[in-house]
């Protein structure tokens, strides 16, 4: 089932020229990166099985999702990595190379590694500077642990995978139209810029110290709901809904949008 808000106020007289621009820049940006992102991934993840870490690894990263209370699934009862196939190997390097709450967990417990895994985890290391610190959202998203004023905002323009920029992006186009209306362009830039930003300083505040990377534009988006909100209340608008293969308007109170 989907529900979106259809209200529409687009006067060609004040075209909603900061919404498709915002739209641009984002979709621009995740072209831009993520190819390049998936490239540096797989470029790691070839040197970190060229390097025959895993074996030294898999033990440490049981361990690990033990002392998460983490189900570890097929991992857990692994008693060497010549069971895993070629893609699980793919992407269990990926997992071990990206996962940052895991190398945290690694630096508390260094002490009781043994030789030949402290020296796996050194040619990791040498890994991760090389190519995962070349990450671009790594290096742009928001981490609580890692506070920047740039990626406050520099994060807003970062999305995980296309499902994640498309979900935002409707929801832009179709808040935005209106919202920018109400506003004006610049203070509805000024808005949508300063809502993400606190979006994303209240997700810093409610994981302090976590090294989990936030990306998307959901907190400025989230801010533009809001602001439609206000601005409509309880008046009833458009929704556009789709159930199955049957889909029609009906007028509904404009605070549903907050459930989304």
């Amino acid at each position: 089932m989907l529900i979106l808000p259809m209200e529409q106020t687009f006067s060609i007289r004040r075209p909603p020229i900061v919404t498709f621009f915002l739209l641009l820049a984002n979709v621009i940006v995740f072209l831009a990166t993520s190819g390049s992102d998936e490239e540096t991934l797989f470029a790691a993840a070839k040197a970190y099985e060229g390097q025959q870490i895993l074996e030294a690894e898999l033990p440490l990263y049981q361990a690990y999702l033990k002392s998460q209370s983490t189900e570890a699934g097929d991992l857990s009862t692994l008693d060497s990595v010549d069971e895993l196939g070629d893609e699980d190997r793919f992407y269990l390097a990926i997992q071990l190379l990206t996962d940052r709450e895991y190398a945290e967990y690694l630096e508390r417990n260094a002490d009781w590694f043994t030789f030949e895994q402290i020296d796996a985890l050194e040619r990791k290391q040498r890994i991760v500077e090389t190519y995962i610190d070349r990450l671009v959202y790594l290096r742009f998203g928001f981490i609580p642990a890692d506070f920047s004023f740039l990626t406050l905002f520099s994060s807003q323009f970062l999305h995980g995978d296309m499902i994640h920029l498309i979900g935002n992006m409707i929801i832009l186009v179709l808040i935005g139209l209106t919202v920018e209306q109400l506003l004006g362009s610049l203070n509805f830039l000024l808005f949508y810029l300063l809502s993400g930003a606190i979006g994303s300083a209240a997700y810093g505040l409610m994981h302090l110290g976590s090294p989990v990377v936030l990306v998307g534009a959901s907190g400025a988006i989230s801010g533009l709901m809001g602001m439609y909100v206000a601005a409509y209340g309880k008046r009833p608008i458009r929704f556009f809904y789709w159930i199955g293969v049957y889909f029609n308007y009906v007028r509904l109170p404009a605070l549903l949008t907050v459930s989304y």
